[in-house]
């Protein structure tokens, strides 16, 4: 729904700065928001949140939310658009 992509941005700004000063932790937590009231993860916060982990050398939890990422969202990184 392209109504809901402004709210989207700024969750995804949100976990961008929590990643960049090591807040790994929050951008977990700002995912898990977003997958339970919305609004929908996108493309940009699953890779931001896994970033974040992975920056902050919580490899573990990177991992986790790599697996937990849908299939449609790594497609996109695929797809053409991004050749």
């Amino acid at each position: 729904d392209a109504s809901k992509e402004p709210y989207i941005r700024v969750h995804n700004a949100v976990v961008f700065a929590c990643g960049k000063v090591g807040q790994w932790q929050r951008a977990v937590d700002v995912l898990e928001a977003c997958l339970q009231v919305g609004p929908k993860p996108d493309y940009v916060t699953f890779t931001a949140t896994i970033t974040s982990c992975a920056q902050a050398s919580a490899w573990s939890m990177a991992l986790q939310v790599f697996d937990r990422t849908p299939t449609e969202i790594l497609e996109l990184e695929k797809s053409p658009l991004n050749a």
